[in-house]
């Protein structure tokens, strides 16, 4: 065999080949398709190409076996997940986007499918020394986008990010979920007036009008209802650390002069 040929079909790691469609749907075999000789679809091995140059296949044999594989997995996922509970976060790697060389992105998309995340307490069984990958489709990302932009649920994402913060720098957290949900439904920026943009950017650029929290007094690192209120992004990163008084003296000068 060449060279060429073996790096083609045999050098280990993810290749570049066609996906074989299912003919009743025109789309790519999803897990448990059947086919004419009634066996079951399990997956596709991106990793091997056959010599028509289309992923090497994976099939059970018939209903049964497969629903015995997958019990099987399911088995070995418990004991799994049963020795991450004690060992807490793998030493793994992160698959590459081969498109930008760099980690997967939330909303990089591979095969038609996009990317949500990696899971750092699993390995991957496709990808050997990887981490797990989270991935769904067009309607699935839809759905997933939407949830992740609802007051409620931005609410919670900041709330948590303050609890966070609040421990590792000393302060304590009062807040309560609710109050700040409420205050995003209202939609206005507590100290500009501006309202919120609760719409998920095009990119994945910073969207400068969407909701955070602002501690007024940056010596107090507690997040309690006194000391926070809720704010634009923008307004919150401009004023960083600076107390008002001299944020207020830079604005006032920077539109007197431009």
């Amino acid at each position: 065999m060449s060279p060429e040929d073996w790096e083609k079909k045999y050098k280990p790691g993810r290749k570049e080949a066609l996906t074989r469609n299912n003919p009743e749907t025109g789309k790519p075999f999803k897990r448990g398709d059947t086919d004419d000789l009634g066996r079951v679809f399990r997956q596709y091995d991106f990793t091997r190409v056959n010599d028509d140059g289309y992923y090497v296949e994976s099939w059970a044999s018939d209903a049964k076996k497969f629903s015995k594989i997958v019990e099987s997995k399911r088995q070995s996922q418990r004991r799994r997940n049963n020795k991450l509970k004690v060992r807490g976060r793998l030493e793994l790697k992160r698959r590459r986007n081969i498109l930008t060389g760099k980690h997967f992105q939330k909303g990089d998309t591979e095969e038609g499918m996009f990317f949500i995340k990696y899971e750092l307490r699993q390995e991957n069984p496709q990808y050997s020394g990887h981490f797990l990958e989270i991935w769904t489709d067009l309607e699935g990302w839809e759905r997933h986008r939407k949830n992740e932009r609802t007051p409620g649920r931005l609410a919670t994402v900041l709330c948590n990010h303050a609890k966070t913060r609040a421990k590792k720098y000393g302060g304590k957290f009062s807040l309560d979920k609710r109050d700040i949900e409420k205050k995003i439904e209202a939609g206005l920026c507590e100290v500009t007036k501006l309202p919120f943009v609760l719409e998920i950017p095009k990119s994945n650029a910073p969207q400068p009008f969407s909701p955070s929290l602002d501690r007024i007094d940056n010596n107090n690192r507690d997040y309690s209802p006194e000391n926070v209120r809720v704010v634009i992004s923008a307004f919150n990163n401009m004023r960083g650390s600076l107390d008002e008084t001299t944020l207020k003296a830079v604005i006032e000068a920077y539109l007197k002069n431009n």
